[in-house]
């Protein structure tokens, strides 16, 4: 009985060595290339790319069930140099060849911004971006967890540079870069525990943090993102000047205060100057900072704020306070 304990032993001791020498050689083997530029087409993914490069369907998905990249594969041309190890390789595949073009989404763009601005660089005919919003959400819903309860793209379009091939351009393929992005950069870091609902009320509470504190520093985003739960979760009106414009589909540039102050009464399922609770849909395409700002908001005693002439946000406990420094400030 000893001897067979002390085989089993053995057998397993050098099982392991054998394995752990077969994926050491697996990490360290170079992959052999012929070609220098490198394209991701629709249906590669990494473990898909690593296996077929590798030959090797077990040691691949382990490798990156270990080695996981933060960033999303990108259907594109890459670089790649001859005989690259594993890590490597996909080193070479976070940033594609800039040979074309590149589109910009800024922070707290809406669908809106983002068709005009495709439109004016040529890429599309106006409404394009827009009209495609719902029909295509219908097709990918079931690929983006984030996306289950969601009506529209937007609040989910995550803002960055993208590089684009103008000649084969498509909104649909733009789209799936910035929801791939949302996927690795948002939903993976912050969301992944959350229900769709839960999900979605977040996005939409970000997105209007995103416009109210536009080029703040986030310590502002979690101060009026502390107020805007509170206000909420207490049924108060929102109040969000940021939501006034979105029904009307106009551009960032054009929701001006005087637009604002025109339509501030305006019932709809948008302005939360008239309505309680958020906002039918996501009203932007918030940054990171605002969705995080939005779920770990700062507690402070604060239920009002307003943005003054100077560039600064001021807080105030109550309304009779509030309502004197809106005169102060000149704040309608």
């Amino acid at each position: 009985m000893f001897r067979l304990i002390k085989l089993i032993i053995w057998i397993a001791v050098i099982s392991g060595l054998v394995f752990f020498w077969n994926y050491r050689w697996f990490w360290d083997t170079p992959i052999s290339l012929e070609q220098s530029v490198y394209e991701i087409v629709d249906g590669d993914s990494f473990s898909k790319i690593l296996q077929e490069e590798t030959e090797s369907k077990y040691f691949a998905k382990l490798y990156l069930r270990n080695n996981a990249p933060d960033y999303p594969l990108q259907k594109w041309r890459y670089f790649v140099e001859p005989n690259q190890t594993v890590d490597e390789f996909l080193a070479s595949l976070k940033t594609p060849i800039n040979e074309d073009d590149t589109v910009t989404i800024l922070e707290g763009w809406t669908i809106y911004d983002i068709d005009n601005y495709l439109d004016n660089k040529g890429l599309i005919e106006a409404w394009e971006f827009i009209n495609n919003n719902e029909s295509y959400l219908s097709e990918i819903r079931s690929e983006y967890p984030f996306l289950e309860s969601a009506i529209s793209l937007e609040g989910f379009l995550y803002p960055d540079t993208y590089n684009i091939n103008p000649n084969t351009f498509s909104v649909k393929s733009l789209s799936k870069q910035m929801l791939d992005n949302f996927l690795v950069r948002v939903y993976q870091k912050l969301m992944v525990n959350m229900d769709g609902e839960t999900m979605l009320e977040l996005v939409n509470l970000a997105s209007i943090v995103e416009r109210e504190t536009k080029d703040q520093w986030l310590n502002e985003r979690e101060i009026v993102a502390g107020i805007l739960k509170k206000r909420y979760e207490e049924d108060w009106l929102i109040g969000a000047d940021a939501t006034v414009c979105y029904p009307y589909k106009v551009v960032y540039k054009d929701c001006t205060p005087d637009f604002v102050r025109n339509n501030v009464q305006a019932k709809n399922e948008y302005n939360t100057r008239t309505k309680t609770g958020l906002p039918k849909t996501p009203i932007s395409n918030p940054s990171f900072d605002s969705i995080d700002a939005a779920l770990d908001p700062l507690d402070t005693d604060y239920y009002f704020y307003l943005h003054a002439g100077d560039g600064n946000i001021y807080y105030w406990v109550d309304n009779a306070e509030h309502e004197r420094n809106r005169a102060r400030y000149n704040v309608y």
